[in-house]
């Protein structure tokens, strides 16, 4: 799944975009407003993370979306953009995202 804007494109988190991740992931700055700022994020917890989004892709019905921030034309990831839906009764979907 790709969206394309005049300036971005958002396409599914790969398993090529592990270094990229865990660069933004140990990037304090990047992580300000997360609930998990602490965390620590090395490479087998990004690696895991990239893995979830691969199976989520698989769920029926689909409850979460991991996407790529790219620039065009390069393929790149510069950022994440995340949805996830939280509440079927209220049909309320959570965005993330870090640039």
């Amino acid at each position: 799944m790709k969206f394309f804007t005049q300036r971005l494109t958002l396409r599914e988190i790969e398993e090529s975009d592990l270094a990229a991740l865990a660069e933004i992931y140990q990037d304090r700055q990047a992580r300000q407003y997360e609930q998990s700022q602490d965390a620590v994020y090395d490479e087998a917890a990004v690696r895991a993370r990239i893995e979830r989004s691969l199976a989520d892709r698989s769920e029926d019905p689909r409850t979460r979306y991991h996407f790529a921030v790219t620039v065009p034309p390069a393929d790149g990831l510069v950022g994440w953009v995340s949805l996830k839906y939280n509440d079927p009764d209220y049909r309320v979907w959570e965005i993330r995202w870090s640039l």
